[in-house]
């Protein structure tokens, strides 16, 4: 009897070694994973305040260039005119018909020059995400330095100049600050040789306007902007003045 309780005894043994040898089923609850989320291709799923899609923007071909431009008062988009140093009347300066990259119209709503560069703002509108919405307003900037042909995005504009009263003296005329019936006014003078004599040693002139807030010497004579009577030309060998445009901006 003995020996069949220790050949029982044995036989318990070795099914407790072979049990213990087999794998032992996993629990899924501390081996399992969080499968990554399915990629959406609208953008579903990127983190808070990102945006999958890079927001297009519009492409510009370079300003043309010239010694001065002249934009107009009135009319949108922006009326601006390229001023050719050979210019000798009205039909002379050449309008700037601003394009993008592509040849299409851009639709540029102000132009100004400040510190050695042209700066362009473009206004434009595209068909809403959401049918029902109201379209999407564009506002971008654009940079391109005075003189070159490189074009270029900017993300802030700098303060648009004034237009304020100015004072040169541009190889034979002059232009200078001046009173005249208790107001202050702008004189331009004509210096060339043959207008300066004994009887007139400034010239010929005063020509008279309330305020000259441009000026620029080019080939053939001054091309001027007043605040009264627009944008005028004095040619160089002349003592009268010839209109070029109305009331404006001049820019170098």
């Amino acid at each position: 009897m003995k020996v069949f309780r220790t050949a029982a005894l044995i036989l318990v043994v070795l099914l407790v070694t072979l049990l213990s040898g087999c794998p032992q089923p996993m629990d899924a609850t501390t081996e399992t994973q969080d499968a990554p989320p399915a990629s959406s291709p609208d953008g579903a799923n990127a983190p808070d305040g990102q945006d999958t899609a890079q927001e297009e923007t519009m492409q510009l071909q370079p300003v043309p260039v010239y010694p001065a431009y002249f934009t107009a008062n009135q009319g949108s988009p922006a009326q601006v005119y390229g001023i050719p140093a050979t210019l000798q009347g009205l039909h002379d300066k050449k309008k700037i018909d601003f394009k993008q990259d592509t040849g299409d119209p851009a639709p540029v709503v102000d132009f100004f020059i400040d510190g050695g560069y042209i700066y362009l703002t473009v206004f434009y509108m595209t068909s809403p995400v959401v049918e029902g919405d109201p379209p999407i307003e564009h506002t971008e900037y654009f940079r391109q330095a005075v003189g070159s042909q490189t074009i270029g995005s900017a993300s802030t504009l700098p303060g648009k100049p004034d237009a304020a009263r100015v004072t040169a003296s541009l190889n034979g005329f002059t232009v200078e600050q001046s009173t005249y019936e208790g107001d202050p006014v702008s004189e331009i003078w004509n210096t060339a040789d043959q207008f300066v004599t004994s009887a007139t040693p400034n010239g010929a002139g005063p020509f008279r306007f309330s305020m000259v807030h441009g000026a620029a010497r080019l080939d053939n004579g001054l091309l001027f902007a007043t605040g009264n009577a627009g944008l005028m030309f004095l040619p160089a060998e002349r003592t009268s003045t010839n209109e070029i445009a109305g009331i404006g901006r001049l820019w170098q």
